[in-house]
């Protein structure tokens, strides 16, 4: 089960670091796809934006130090939920078109919202559920590390995946280019 627990934190933990870290980066086009996306106030954006990255920030922290990996994978599952929910309405309100709505969830730049933020979304989910199940089991609260090639494996690829989330607009736009 460690196996298990270290691959879901490692892709969590490296997809909300570099997710919250991008948005540092761009704060105020953070702030308009807040804005946006969550049908915030003008004035509010900054703070909620501000507070979504610290979240984020937050959760990758916890989820990286064994003793408060457990509350990690409950605050990731958290925000994951509220950010399904964002694109869902984001979706639903512009059925028959596209919605014209910036993800910005790795910073500026990212591509409209669609469909593949939520399988995204879902696969992320799905981990931290994993995560969150197999600490229950194991009863360590995922504080262990697996014995041997376990642990290092397991990160490897809990790290690969959380590439391939980072990257994956990238990815389809590549995809969809060339099969186009």
């Amino acid at each position: 089960m460690d196996g298990i627990q270290i691959f879901c934190r490692g892709a969590l933990a490296a997809v909300f670091l570099v997710s919250g870290t991008m948005k540092l980066r761009a704060p105020t086009e953070f702030a308009d796809a807040v804005q946006a996306l969550g049908r915030v106030p003008e004035r509010w954006a900054r703070w909620v934006g501000a507070a979504a990255i610290a979240a984020e920030l937050g959760t990758a922290v916890a989820l990286a130090v064994p003793v408060a990996s457990r509350y990690g994978l409950w605050c990731a599952l958290g925000l994951l939920t509220v950010f399904t929910a964002l694109i869902l309405r984001t979706l639903a309100a512009s059925r028959g078109g596209a919605p014209n709505v910036s993800c910005a969830c790795f910073g500026a730049g990212g591509a409209e919202i669609s469909a593949v933020h939520l399988v995204r979304n879902a696969v992320l989910l799905t981990l931290a559920a994993l995560g969150l199940a197999t600490s229950s089991v194991n009863g360590t609260g995922g504080a262990g590390f697996g014995s041997g090639y376990q642990a290092p494996l397991a990160l490897a690829f809990g790290l690969l995946l959380a590439v391939v989330t980072v990257l994956l607009d990238d990815l389809v736009y590549l995809f969809r280019r060339t099969a186009a």
